[in-house]
């Protein structure tokens, strides 16, 4: 079984933004979206108008918390089929979720969920969804910020996540 990240997030979080499991470059980064690849943090970065792209992993967090995001997976912990960060290969038997219910309860000023990929959103609504005690939450999807995912140009990608954000 693979672990996981912890949740990054402080007291004036405002929305919950959901993944499901890190890659293997992100796992060995020992960082949420550390592939650079991945156009996470780029498509933050034009949402909240940051001008220089963060040097480190600590400004990236720093970006989350000026703008009063949360960050967390939906998986705690399970075991990979290849080293890819595609989805494909969560081995979903085997997944232990994460507790979302306690965070968003710990965390009241969390009032919306936006997940990062309708994979996401699907195993939260059939596993974890029935678990959310508060009736407050608004939810919303966006893009998948993979290079991979090829049907949103990343200029389409930045518009719905400012839209979602905002």
């Amino acid at each position: 079984m693979v672990k996981g990240f912890a949740s990054i997030i402080d007291g004036k979080a405002e929305v919950l933004l959901l993944g499901t499991f890190p890659g293997q470059e992100s796992l060995d980064r020992k960082e949420y979206y550390g592939n650079p690849a991945n156009q996470f943090w780029d498509i933050l970065c034009e949402v909240f108008g940051v001008l220089r792209q963060p040097a480190s992993y600590t400004e990236k967090r720093d970006i989350l918390a000026r703008n009063h995001v949360a960050l967390w997976d939906i998986i705690d912990e399970c075991d990979k089929k290849g080293k890819s960060s595609a989805d494909g290969d969560i081995n979903w038997g085997t997944a232990i979720f994460n507790d979302i219910n306690s965070l968003l309860n710990e965390f009241s000023n969390i009032k919306k969920i936006i997940f990062a990929s309708r994979i996401c959103e699907e195993k939260f609504n059939k596993k974890i969804k029935g678990s959310i005690s508060r009736e407050d939450i608004v939810f919303g999807l966006v893009p998948s910020p993979s290079r991979a995912n090829a049907h949103f140009s990343f200029k389409d990608k930045v518009a719905v996540w400012k839209a979602a954000l905002k």
